[in-house]
């Protein structure tokens, strides 16, 4: 029988998997539209993405999360909670396709229609994927993302081919979201045998979205966080700039599938530890282990993504954008709280403390606002870029602290990995003004190895404990 480290292992691989395919869909359509749109038009599709990112979490609220938690804890009622969650995407739909008149010009009331569209199919796909989360199954969450990918670069192939438009390559979008939404809907039916209808029980309705407040104005606190630079260089500066920002920040965001897809695994593990009173040092360990772990893989992109900006920009955006580097670099710069991010995010949901992660994330947009003000009238998109890094590092700090009576036997070990792994980006440095960036990159990666192993930033007694913990018996039986 799989013990719990197997389950975790497997299920983050699933998870990485189908996010590693929506990173490759994603990059080849930024690609495709980078070099079709030009700097400017790819700037104002870039505004329209932003928007329906925002979007998301005000549809969906945290529905998702909540779900996940509950239907890992209760499975029988499996159905009867995605059918709460199917009815209140549906209600927000309607809500905000009804209020669209009275709020967008007339001759953008399609535009801003198919948007919402988009915004519809992803959010209720987001919903029937608790399931999988929540069963452990998140090998069947790749068939969709497979599905909705392959017909979205296609699609968008053939509308850069005919040269079709801005216009239709939300059609086509909305086209491909909706074949996803319609295989994952098929494939809890096939292996669940669940038919997910909505469920007007407006009991659990209040109770889900008592639940879910607080995180769900957190996701949209989130999104307004990683796109206020876009709407301030939209007022402040030029759509060319929105497009050197947020190109390059876009495929940094995608690097967020490593912390992601090891978070989406680890949160009903989580859940359980932080529900059983007893499970104190179990759970410590745990979480100290995944945090370690989360910091040094950090580092290793930290390394490679800030070397290797200059040959992604050119390879992924093309000559147009070559001064959208250094906001790469500087975004990679800081992916170690940006991966740390994520990982706090999942404790808060676990113990359910998700107050704390609004008026967290609330500060942290409100630095980076006040921040990208400051900045972008002297720095333009630079500006925006340096607002992130900052807000970024406040969010962590504030985070952390919250969670300092299980996370304290991090603050010598994490310290010590940004100091190996700054010493290793030097050495990368060094070396490449002798040899090639990648023999450089080499060397860099042997030196932060080296300086892990004798620094023992993870010691034998807690891998020795850890593996007799991992050894009990499995969580989830289904």
């Amino acid at each position: 029988m799989k013990n719990k480290l197997s389950i975790v292992i497997s299920n983050t691989a699933y998870t990485f998997i189908a996010r590693l395919i929506e990173v490759f869909s994603s990059l080849a359509v930024i690609a495709l539209l980078s070099r079709y749109l030009g700097v400017n038009d790819f700037g104002l599709y870039l505004l329209y993405m932003a928007f329906i990112m925002v979007s998301i979490p005000v549809i969906g609220l945290s529905f998702p999360r909540i779900l996940a938690r509950d239907i890992a804890q209760r499975n029988n009622m499996a159905a009867e909670y995605l059918g709460v969650g199917i009815t209140w995407n549906l209600f927000m739909i309607v809500f905000i396709l009804g209020g669209l008149k009275f709020f967008v010009d007339t001759d953008k009331v399609f535009l801003y229609l198919l948007l919402i569209v988009n915004v519809g199919f992803i959010s209720l796909t987001q919903t029937l994927n608790a399931l999988y989360t929540a069963f452990q199954r998140m090998v069947l969450e790749t068939v969709p993302t497979i599905v909705t990918s392959v017909t979205t670069i296609v699609f968008v192939f053939l509308t850069v081919y005919y040269d079709l438009g801005l216009i239709t390559i939300f059609v086509v979008m909305a086209v491909a979201n909706f074949f996803g939404l319609l295989t994952t809907y098929i494939l809890i039916f096939k292996k669940f045998s669940i038919l997910a209808v909505p469920s007007f029980n407006f009991q659990l309705i209040r109770y889900f979205f008592k639940e879910s407040v607080h995180l769900s104005v957190f996701h949209i606190l989130t999104q307004v966080y990683l796109y206020v630079g876009v709407f301030v260089l939209q007022f402040m500066a030029t759509q060319s700039d929105v497009a050197l920002f947020q190109a390059p920040f876009r495929f940094f965001t995608r690097l967020i599938i490593i912390p992601m897809s090891l978070m989406v695994a680890m949160l009903p593990v989580f859940s359980v530890l932080f529900d059983k009173k007893a499970a104190k040092a179990e759970l410590t360990l745990t979480v100290n282990a995944t945090i370690k772990v989360l910091a040094v893989i950090s580092m290793f992109f930290s390394i490679y993504g800030y070397f290797l900006s200059p040959y992604i920009i050119s390879i992924l955006l093309g000559e147009g954008f070559t001064d959208s580097v250094i906001v790469l670099k500087l975004m990679t710069a800081g992916i170690f709280f940006f991966f740390l991010n994520q990982f706090m995010e999942c404790l808060f949901i676990a113990s359910k403390r998700q107050g704390y992660l609004v008026i967290i994330q609330g500060v942290g947009l409100f630095v980076c606002m006040m921040l990208n003000v400051v900045f972008v009238n002297k720095f333009a998109y630079l500006g925006s870029a340096f607002a992130m890094f900052v807000s970024n590092m406040v969010i962590f700090i504030m985070s952390y602290y919250l969670f300092f009576d299980l996370l304290k036997a991090f603050v010598y070990k994490g310290l010590l990995i940004i100091v190996i792994g700054t010493l290793a980006g030097i050495s990368t440095y060094i070396v490449s003004l002798w040899m090639n960036m990648f023999a450089a990159l080499l060397v860099g990666s042997l030196c932060l190895v080296c300086g892990l192993y004798l620094s023992k930033v993870v010691v034998k007694e807690e891998i020795v404990m850890l593996l007799g913990l991992l050894k009990a018996k499995r969580l989830y039986k289904h």
